[in-house]
């Protein structure tokens, strides 16, 4: 051992003791110089740009990113002998919050955008707790996201910055919707396209009308939704908005899907993703994904749909969007079951609901609920059954999720129909389709027409149950819907049998 070694500190006590015995304007030195040496070593300073033009004009890399947050602390430590450095900590801060972001480190981001905060004022206030509320929204913190979202509206109620205030409004309608309030997430989608319009911010705009479209599609309002998507697409085209435009092509692609057109779904939802991958957006890329892997699970693609469900798994997971990877986990357990893997598939399905709950997404909840209430149906289970699509529909009921409420409701008739209580399951069918009928949710009204065919039969109905079921099994095979229209042929044949009758005949789509 050479002599000089022994005077390293071994140990992190004696270390903070060295530090804490020096005066307060040595230490601050201390700091300034350790700055000063860290930004000689990663290649000097980066430019401190203003929050809102960092946020508008985008973000460029820096080689002091990797040690933002070490030099943050230094300038926080050092304004005590130079309150010049207050600005150096805005910078470091910002840059540290952005790289965190990049990383997908949502947590860290939200606590250095917060952080950012307590030292700007007015509108770049507001802007950073918007950026800090918005990655809180990503890893399912909502109470935290909404919090910062209204003390943020506060600050830039009366400003000159109209789109911050169009963004603020947009973020806030998000979570309004993810935690089940439709009419409040609405009134503030509505809000953010007046401001926008009003203020000719185009690309606030076409962003705000697309949010607003997926959003009423979710909730199956198809009908305003789909010209709502055509402008913005429009919109983003006009000003090669690329990013925005796959985002919003994939919401088309998610409502061409939730109306039962599986191929058109298809295409939109193919092309988003190469536009997504084109610009690395790795999340709406994962999202995407999960929505072809239900495309391809509905057209009888299953070895396809699995695939896909596992790269998005990977990619959701790496960037910590916790619902979407619930809702994926929900749909590899409805492969999982279909597969016959019923213990997988049920232990998927409760962890996928236990994460949305905890999260506070209840339209995702309320989906998987379903789901999981199918799985139970299928293994034999039909009191669970029961009462996990009751419990769907009530959740579904509190978000104001009106498509979410006819599927259950559907699928508690045909488990009613199922038990013999056929009474009630023609009120429920007939309930469920005519809220498939106001919203347009054309798959569910061939599903739940076919199995209100087979109450009906059930129910000593023949003939009427022949020509109920040739309609809903001709919008199914109309649909492309391959493996539900099989599904339904053999439900068909086996009530059939059960009646003593001879099976329907399946029509060719379009002779009904």
């Amino acid at each position: 051992m050479h002599a000089e070694d022994a005077y390293l500190f071994r140990h992190a006590l004696l270390r903070d003791a060295a530090y804490q015995i020096q005066l307060p304007l040595h230490r601050a030195r201390l700091h300034a110089l350790a700055l000063e040496l860290i930004e000689r070593v990663l290649g000097g300073r980066p430019e401190l740009r203003p929050l809102l033009r960092d946020t508008r004009k985008g973000h460029s890399q820096h080689p002091t990113d990797i040690a933002a947050v070490e030099l943050a602390i230094h300038a926080r430590e050092a304004s005590w002998a130079d309150p010049d450095m207050i600005d150096l900590q805005r910078l470091y801060l910002q840059r540290a919050a952005r790289h965190a972001a990049a990383q997908f480190r949502g947590a860290e981001a939200a606590g250095l955008w917060a952080q950012l905060s307590e030292l700007l004022v007015g509108v770049e206030r507001a802007e950073a707790l918007r950026l800090s509320a918005v990655e809180s929204y990503h890893i399912g913190l909502f109470d935290a996201s909404e919090s910062r979202l209204m003390q943020a509206l506060r600050l830039a109620e009366g400003t000159h910055e109209p789109r911050v205030r169009a963004d603020l409004q947009m973020a806030l309608a998000g979570v309004h919707q993810v935690t089940g309030r439709a009419a409040q997430a609405r009134q503030s989608y509505d809000a953010a396209i007046e401001i926008a319009e009003r203020a000719g911010e185009l690309e606030c705009l076409g962003m705000a009308l697309g949010n607003l479209a997926a959003a009423l599609s979710r909730i199956g309002n198809a009908k305003e939704a789909e010209p709502m998507l055509h402008r913005a697409l429009a919109l983003h085209r006009e000003l090669g908005n690329d990013r925005s435009y796959g985002i919003t092509l994939a919401n088309l692609g998610l409502m061409l899907l939730h109306t039962g057109r599986a191929g058109p779904a298809e295409d939109a939802l193919t092309e988003a993703l190469a536009v997504c991958r084109q610009c690395r957006d790795l999340r709406t890329e994962g999202a995407i994904l999960v929505n072809l892997g239900v495309v391809y699970q509905r057209t009888n693609r299953p070895e396809r749909a699995e695939a896909v469900y596992l790269d998005a798994l990977r990619l959701l997971r790496e960037t910590g969007l916790r619902g979407a990877e619930a809702i994926t986990l929900g749909q590899i357990a409805i492969l999982f079951a279909q597969a016959g893997r019923h213990e997988e598939a049920e232990r998927e399905f409760v962890t996928a609901v236990r994460t949305l709950e905890e999260i506070g997404d209840r339209i995702g909840m309320a989906s998987t609920l379903g789901d999981l209430g199918v799985h139970y149906f299928e293994t034999g289970r039909l009191g669970l059954a029961a009462d996990t699509f009751t419990e769907a529909i009530r959740v579904s009921r509190a978000a104001g999720d009106r498509r979410g409420v006819g599927v259950s409701l559907g699928n508690l008739a045909h488990v009613h129909s199922s038990s013999g209580d056929l009474v009630q399951a023609d009120n429920e069918f007939r309930e469920a389709l005519a809220i498939h009928a106001e919203i347009g949710n054309r798959r569910f009204t061939g599903v739940h027409t076919c199995e209100h065919a087979i109450c009906l039969l059930r129910a000593g109905q023949a003939d009427a149950a022949r020509r109920t079921w040739r309609l809903g099994h001709e919008v199914l095979s109309t649909l492309g819907d391959v493996l539900e229209a099989s599904r339904q042929a053999e439900l068909m044949r086996r009530a059939c049998i059960d009646a003593g009758i001879d099976p329907f005949d399946i029509p060719e789509p379009g002779s009904g």
